[in-house]
């Protein structure tokens, strides 16, 4: 009877081990996977989220006037460039009270065909006009996890 007693003990206290040991053994694999993947996925992530939101922003403030206004940093610089480097750089600034809504996905203007360009590597729209000679660009900058409209550039011919 002691013989069977200690052998029920032994596989108890074997399977106990075993189970303990497991357990542990998929513990600290799932976290390094799970650490491994969010890593990788982060990375991943990150920059095709950065893509994402600056497009999603740009499709909102293109769309909605009071949201455009709010993301603005006023007085907004905007610069004309000198036509074929002949004549100086003008710049001036806009106020609240003079912007206008612009609808940068807008892709007529007066009759004329515009090519809209998405940088999400200089967070800037490009607006082209095509056989026009139109070519304004939108810089904006991150501020505190919100986009804003930080300056125009205009390169027009």
């Amino acid at each position: 009877m002691m013989i069977n007693n200690t052998i029920i003990i032994n596989r108890i206290l074997i399977l106990v081990m075993s189970v303990f040991l497991f357990t542990c053994c998929m513990n600290k694999s799932s976290k390094i996977e799970s650490n491994n993947k969010s890593k990788t996925d982060s990375i991943v992530i990150s920059s095709a989220n950065h893509e994402v939101s600056f497009k999603s922003f740009i499709d909102k403030f293109s769309s909605d006037s009071t949201f455009q206004k709010n993301h603005i940093k006023f007085p907004l610089k905007t610069v004309i460039n000198g036509y074929n480097f002949e004549e100086s750089d003008s710049i001036y600034y806009q106020t609240e009270q003079t912007w206008k809504y612009v609808n940068l996905n807008k892709r007529k203007v007066y009759g004329n065909a515009i090519d809209c360009k998405i940088d999400s590597l200089s967070n800037s729209v490009t607006l082209l006009g095509i056989n026009t000679g139109v070519k304004l660009i939108y810089h904006f900058r991150k501020v505190d996890n919100t986009w804003f409209l930080v300056q125009i550039e205009d390169s027009s011919n």
